[in-house]
């Protein structure tokens, strides 16, 4: 029995001296030195946060600018019709020395031919006072008492082709002009029929009038 122990004690001294020996000749290896950079401390926000480096700016999307529409040009507004020139049949006056005893009715039944002419020769003299004419002062007398402003007689015909324009002159008729312009006088009517929107009678032509001399007539004398 005591021989058994014996081995008992002497293999667990054994085991106690091996165990010693691997202890203190086994060392474990000491961690890697690194140099790099420290790392980042980690967030504490959710996953969707955005990191401490970066530039919430910077993660927004871009927009692209989109330009200015360019302004465009008026469109110009068509212009109207030529409608051609209106005429118009300028008034004319001649003066009267008021007499004794003259009045409105009187004065129109010796110069228009008709008392009833006296309210035109009113129109024709604003500044008059009709009731109070005086002997010796000066009025107007319209020639035409149907114009005293002036009549548009609407706008100008077209002229033919070849037609001319002449202005009267002093001692002219149509019969003289056309001489001038056809080598005859027979085509004073011609000339009257070009007119009437200016002239109301062959014999109502004037110093100073623009008339339409239109082309000589086929076959005509040279």
């Amino acid at each position: 029995m005591a021989d058994q122990w014996g081995r008992v004690i002497a293999g667990s001294a054994a085991l106690a001296v091996l165990w010693i020996g691997v202890y203190w000749a086994w060392e474990p290896a000491p961690p890697p030195i690194t140099y790099g950079a420290s790392p980042e401390p980690a967030s504490e926000a959710g996953p969707d946060a955005t990191p401490a480096h970066v530039n919430p700016a910077d993660s927004r999307p871009v927009q692209t600018p989109v330009p200015a529409p360019k302004p465009q040009a008026p469109v110009p507004a068509p212009e109207p019709a030529d409608a051609g020139d209106a005429k118009a049949v300028a008034p004319q006056f001649t003066k009267y020395r008021v007499q004794p005893g003259d009045s409105l009715n009187s004065i129109a039944a010796k110069m228009l031919g008709s008392s009833r002419h006296a309210t035109a020769i009113a129109k024709a003299n604003p500044l008059k006072d009709p009731q109070r004419l005086r002997a010796g002062e000066e009025i107007r007398i319209p020639l035409d008492p149907e114009n005293i402003q002036g009549r548009d007689t609407g706008p100008a015909p077209a002229r033919a082709a070849g037609s001319r324009e002449y202005k009267v002159e002093s001692g002219d008729t149509l019969s003289s002009i056309s001489k001038q312009f056809y080598g005859t006088v027979k085509h004073a009517e011609l000339i009257f029929e070009a007119n009437r929107a200016v002239l109301k009678s062959p014999d109502d032509i004037r110093e100073g009038q623009k008339l339409t001399i239109p082309p000589k007539p086929a076959g005509g004398p040279s």
